[in-house]
């Protein structure tokens, strides 16, 4: 299994006709927490430099929420063909610590997020909670809301991590 969505948004790329091969670069936008902020000096090696750019917005203990008044700046400036939400549940920052029910907020935000990004042309959104972690007793409420919002989309387009890995995985 991917435990960084970056890993995955690769194969995803190619299932989705928008592989290396292509005419022009490929672009990735990334917004995450301190895992991905960890893996940081790591990502980019998981994309050929060739044909992919990667643009990352990471950084430790950041929620959904505090991206969301950058998704669309950022989008626009770098037109990314994916971009990639991974964040492992964090509520401790501003926008979320007041939130009674934090999963619910992610829900929300998650569906703003994925909106936002698709009105701004962005179809590829490759979503990710991370690792299973025993400490965290809610990890599996906010991958199943994680899920339902995508599945809401019905598009194939967006997409759980977890699923990125099955589709290379299969025959």
């Amino acid at each position: 299994r991917c435990l960084l969505a970056v890993a995955c948004s690769a194969p995803f790329l190619a299932v989705h006709g928008h592989a290396a091969g292509a005419s022009q670069r490929q672009r990735v936008l990334m917004f995450g927490d301190s895992l991905s902020y960890q893996a940081g000096p790591y990502l980019k090696q998981d994309f050929n430099p060739v044909t992919t750019s990667s643009f990352l917005h990471l950084y430790p203990g950041t929620a959904l929420c505090d991206w969301l008044w950058q998704i669309d700046e950022l989008t626009r400036r770098t037109a990314p063909d994916v971009v990639v939400l991974q964040f492992f549940g964090n509520h401790v920052t501003r926008c979320i610590r007041a939130s009674p029910d934090f999963i619910a907020r992610y829900g929300r935000d998650l569906r703003s997020a994925i909106t936002r990004l698709r009105a701004v042309g962005v179809s590829d959104i490759v979503v990710d909670v991370g690792p299973i972690s025993p400490v965290a007793t809610w990890w599996s409420q906010l991958v199943a809301t994680d899920r339902r919002v995508i599945a809401s989309f019905h598009s194939r387009d967006i997409i759980y991590a977890g699923a990125a890995d099955a589709a290379v995985e299969s025959p």
